[in-house]
């Protein structure tokens, strides 16, 4: 529906933009909403984009390589 729900960005794994939507991947929920990944990216101060359609939380980056990141 119509809500607004506040998430931790800290508990926020990636970011992906999924079939015209956006989802949040936390670590205990899928959270999916109607913003566009650009709309959203201001938001995301400790993400950083691999990908044109991804975020990735820097926090939980452990290495990076030419195609993924762990």
């Amino acid at each position: 529906g119509n809500q607004t729900i506040f998430v931790d960005p800290y508990t926020v794994l990636y970011v992906q933009s999924q079939n015209k939507r956006t989802e949040l991947v936390c670590a205990d929920q899928v959270i999916s909403c109607n913003s566009s990944l650009s709309d959203l990216a201001g938001s995301f101060l400790i993400f950083l984009s691999l990908h044109r359609g991804y975020y990735v939380n820097t926090l939980y980056i452990t290495a990076i390589r030419r195609f993924e990141a762990d």
